[in-house]
């Protein structure tokens, strides 16, 4: 097994089995990278940092970039739990794994994905379950609005979640 390094350099070549040369781009972050994040709640999220930073997004799906020092701040102390329950949403994939949240975030979800996931009931129980708690209220609102303006009609659904979270969405 070949050691790999780890170097400031932004291209890799990877030679697979059939010896063609294919370049990979390896994005490096600073710390001084914006990254977007979004946010998740039903309603008006706010963030103070220890050491002054701060910001406030008024409602759901509302984005701001944030220095990736920063979200290193929050992470790393007592508002882990922002990340953690996804209240907000990292929008950048680099920064999600440099933050370690990688598996976290193999169960939050994009809107488009949310009501893609209501189509299917038979999946619903075992990915709801597993979605941090700001998620989890994101595809209850979701279904609740769909079933209000006629988006969401299968009754599986409603019962399923009923069921997982002991709320009727048809009230």
């Amino acid at each position: 097994m070949t050691e790999i390094k780890k170097t400031p350099a932004r291209k890799t070549t990877v030679k697979p089995a059939d010896s063609t040369e294919v370049k990979v781009e390896k994005r490096i972050l600073k710390e001084t990278d914006e990254i977007t994040v979004m946010n998740n709640t039903t309603g008006r999220y706010g963030y103070r940092s220890p050491n002054g930073f701060a910001f406030d997004l008024e409602e759901y799906g509302q984005t701001i970039d944030v220095p990736l020092k920063e979200l290193r701040v929050m992470a790393s102390g007592k508002s882990r739990t922002h990340l953690t329950s996804a209240w907000i949403i990292i929008l950048d994939e680099d920064a999600v794994k440099a933050l370690n949240l990688t598996n976290l975030y193999n169960h939050v979800y994009t809107e488009e994905q949310v009501v893609e996931l209501l189509k299917k009931p038979e999946h619903l129980p075992d990915v709801f379950v597993k979605m941090p708690e700001a998620m989890q209220l994101t595809v209850l609102q979701t279904a609740k609005r769909l079933v209000n303006n006629g988006g969401l009609r299968d009754l599986r659904v409603v019962q399923i979640i009923k069921d997982l979270a002991d709320v009727d969405i048809l009230e």
